[in-house]
């Protein structure tokens, strides 16, 4: 039997991060989430909360979703990341990707986040 989804969240704006819980919720996924905006917080969270994927906003007052996912692979943790933005140029979202960044969505297209969140969920190993 599966575990609950463990989502960190890396979002300095309590708005969206409401909105997109609220989200998650309607997909009727099963999570349980932390939520973080400081570099520090970020990487104690990684090894306390051990989540099994990241959904980061790209841009945050002390670093950005980059900065954020090459923390992560620094700090030894291989896990699914999204970066979910308000805006973002095209060249950026392929460099992002070409990086090993599972997806980058842009917030007006939240609807694409279920697909994604559901095919990491079916690859996670029981």
């Amino acid at each position: 039997m599966r575990h609950k989804l463990k989502i960190l969240l890396l979002e300095d704006s309590q708005m969206d991060t409401d909105l997109l819980i609220r989200f998650l919720s309607r997909a009727k996924l099963e999570f349980e989430y932390r939520c973080v905006w400081e570099q520090n917080a970020f990487s104690e969270q990684l090894h306390e909360f051990t989540p099994d994927f990241i959904i980061s906003d790209y841009a945050l007052p002390q670093f950005n979703g980059m900065d954020a996912f090459r923390l992560m692979k620094r700090e030894g943790f291989n896990l699914p990341f999204i970066i979910l933005t308000g805006s973002l140029m095209e060249k950026n979202i392929s460099r992002i990707k070409s990086e090993g960044i599972r997806a980058c969505l842009l917030e007006d297209d939240i609807s694409g986040l279920q697909d994604v969140i559901k095919k990491i969920n079916e690859q996670r190993p029981l």
